[in-house]
């Protein structure tokens, strides 16, 4: 079983993949798979479906 966090990074990098926008191809967007902070990963989450 994943984890909220390793479901999330998933989800951005299957969304990198499919829109390759500044988003996701940011540095911190890169950085988001380490981070910890669920709450940044749903921020990232509203602004990938733009």
């Amino acid at each position: 079983m994943y984890t909220d966090l390793e479901v999330e990074a998933i989800y951005e990098k299957f969304l990198h993949k499919k829109y390759q926008t500044d988003h996701q191809t940011s540095p911190r967007m890169k950085r988001f798979q380490w981070c910890s902070d669920s709450q940044n990963s749903k921020q990232l989450a509203k602004n990938s479906k733009r």
